[in-house]
């Protein structure tokens, strides 16, 4: 399945690219749950997805108005794909122990990944 929402303009788009646009596959029930097949440890592959969790997101969330302009929403809506990419491209299991790493950093097993689960 092929979408594309309009990003930086009202218009609906008329072409299959750019940000906007996302190629979605069917995946068999198995795979849904997986993430990327690898064989690093969890917390191996839980720093990777936080450096890349900490380049996608703004360093300061915007508190959109009560009325936002096209723009702001088209802004946001890019930040959300390409957080929404990453926890499927990575999987449940990581994103649950981000997420609790993000909690509390001084659990984390190194000093790198304490640092990148306290920058979220």
């Amino acid at each position: 399945l092929w979408l594309c929402t309009p990003v930086g303009s009202d218009q609906l788009p008329t072409k299959f690219e750019g940000p906007g646009f996302d190629r979605l596959r069917r995946a068999a029930a198995g795979d849904l749950a997986t993430g990327e097949a690898t064989d690093e440890p969890l917390d191996a592959r839980c720093e990777l997805y936080l450096r890349e969790m900490n380049a996608a997101m703004p360093e300061l969330p915007p508190q959109l108005p009560e009325a936002p302009s096209a723009q702001q929403i088209d802004q946001e809506t890019v930040v959300l794909e390409s957080i929404s990419r990453l926890k499927r491209r990575f999987g449940p299991e990581v994103h649950q122990r981000a997420v609790e790493l993000a909690r509390a950093p001084a659990t984390a097993p190194s000093p790198a990944l304490a640092e990148l689960a306290a920058q979220l």
